[in-house]
């Protein structure tokens, strides 16, 4: 299910570390591990957010929004 949702869990990524790292400031931006952590943690979310979107949907809301704007 990740797969068919897999840009919408890329921005996901993106937006989460973005906050985490350069607004809220809760992590150092320094260092590996802090890094894969924080990208297991959202990744592992992102699973299951797309398990509970996927039963609904056919689509992630990014690759909807691609659909819509490419035409297909």
């Amino acid at each position: 299910r990740g797969g068919r949702m897999s840009l919408s869990l890329y921005v996901l990524h993106i937006i989460v570390f973005k906050l985490v790292v350069d607004v809220f400031s809760v992590v150092d931006s320094k260092g590996l591990e802090t890094a894969l952590l924080l990208t297991a943690a959202t990744y592992t979310a992102g699973l299951g957010l797309a398990w509970i979107v996927l039963g609904h949907r056919s689509h992630g809301p990014i690759e909807w929004l691609y659909r819509l704007a490419g035409g297909r």
